[in-house]
């Protein structure tokens, strides 16, 4: 009986997690991609990063990682995708993702980083 209620539970966490993030291919191609992207800074915070994005037709990213940093997937037309690393300016011991600035670009496909975006210095 314990089995079969912490299989069940274990399925409707899950579900729920599948379910706060939703697949959404953006309707971007990989070289407008890569342009929206170098638009973007080193030490730029995530927020002003995915507005810039959002403005390009990137929307809805897959946020994978930990409080210590994490790497936002925007799915693009050809079934690549734009990430964006981030990192915190200092992890929070509550495991926050919180205060996120900007790392690294890449595009990605079948798990391989296949281009590796130049992001400029913050002024």
């Amino acid at each position: 009986m314990r089995a079969t209620f912490g299989i069940t539970l274990a399925a409707v966490i899950f579900g729920f997690g599948a379910a706060a993030q939703p697949s959404h291919t953006n309707a971007v191609d990989r070289a407008s991609a890569i342009k929206a992207a170098a638009r973007l800074t080193i030490g730029m915070r995530e927020e002003v990063a995915e507005k810039i994005l959002a403005t390009n037709g990137l929307r809805n990213p897959l946020k994978m990682g930990c409080s210590h940093g994490w790497i936002c997937f925007y799915s693009l037309a050809d079934h690549s995708s734009l990430g964006i690393e981030i990192r915190p300016k200092r992890a929070r011991a509550d495991g926050a993702w919180a205060d996120g600035l900007v790392e690294a670009a890449l595009i990605q496909k079948n798990g391989s980083n296949i281009v590796s975006i130049t992001l400029t210095n913050r002024p």
